[in-house]
């Protein structure tokens, strides 16, 4: 739905609520939309303003937010040149919707999953592994990860288009990596496993290197990729906490040593 060809692809900004047709078009809006269901988009991006289909205006539905006195009152008709479209604009009365989190940022775990070093770490590989489409349990990954906690990717810095290039650590606190993962997640099966770990501990804390396998199916013969994760672990005296963990896919320029794969 949302292609190329999409004003929001030209970032368009919208302002109030904003009906948008072509610009060769001589379809105009009707005088007063069927549906008030609308969100402001003031100040906002046009995620919730008006949107485009198949060339006919449509009212973007937020079931959240409900708009009063709809009525008419075109403000502006003007044509982006870049996106080729007419934008009508329309006063409204809008109840902006709390668009918070509905989430306890700090779950109760499970005791069976924070009891020791090796039931937190298969916890970790666990709660994200899955056939495609499937709700990972979010409440269960959180519930490892103490308050601040950060996860690292290692890739190429944003807007690399190429696989070569320098490579930067990505932090993300926890909602930001599961914003990153669940598109994919809903169209790819992916599971995780660990082959090889290494672990040092002294006192309440614990690093563990970890060495891993995905696939996107668990009976795939071969993973369609390796890496290492290194976990960095507290021990508050009742249960283990992730305090971070950061990880590197395997590469062709970066290849895993043999002493950290599994030995047959």
């Amino acid at each position: 739905m949302f292609a190329d060809d999409h004003p929001e692809a030209f970032g368009t900004k919208l302002s109030k609520i904003d009906i948008l047709v072509p610009a060769q078009s001589k379809t105009r809006p009707s005088s007063e939309p069927d549906q008030c269901r609308l969100s402001s988009s003031r100040g906002r991006t046009p995620a919730t303003a008006g949107r485009l289909i198949c060339g006919a205006a449509i009212y973007a539905a937020s079931s959240d937010a409900s708009t009063e006195n709809c009525a008419k009152k075109t403000l502006l008709t003007t044509v982006n040149r870049s996106s080729n479209f007419k934008i009508f604009t329309y006063s409204a009365a809008v109840k902006e919707p709390n668009r918070q989190r509905q989430i306890d940022p700090h779950p109760a775990a499970n005791p069976a999953d924070v009891t020791s070093l090796d039931a937190i770490i298969a916890a970790a590989y666990k709660v994200i592994s899955g056939s495609a489409g499937e709700q990972r349990d979010w409440q269960r990954e959180r519930s490892l990860f103490i308050s601040g906690a950060r996860l690292i990717p290692t890739g190429h810095a944003p807007g690399m288009t190429t696989s070569t290039g320098e490579l930067t650590p990505q932090l993300l606190d926890i909602d930001g990596y599961i914003d990153r993962v669940e598109r994919y997640f809903r169209g790819n099966g992916f599971f995780e496993k660990e082959v090889v770990r290494r672990t040092e501990q002294f006192g309440r804390i614990a690093h563990v290197w970890s060495t891993y396998e995905s696939r996107h199916n668990p009976e795939d013969p071969e993973p369609f990729m390796r890496g290492i994760n290194s976990f960095q672990l507290f021990d508050d005296g009742t249960r283990w906490w992730i305090v971070s963990v950061y990880w590197q896919h395997e590469s062709a320029e970066y290849p895993l040593p043999a002493n950290y794969l599994p030995h047959l």
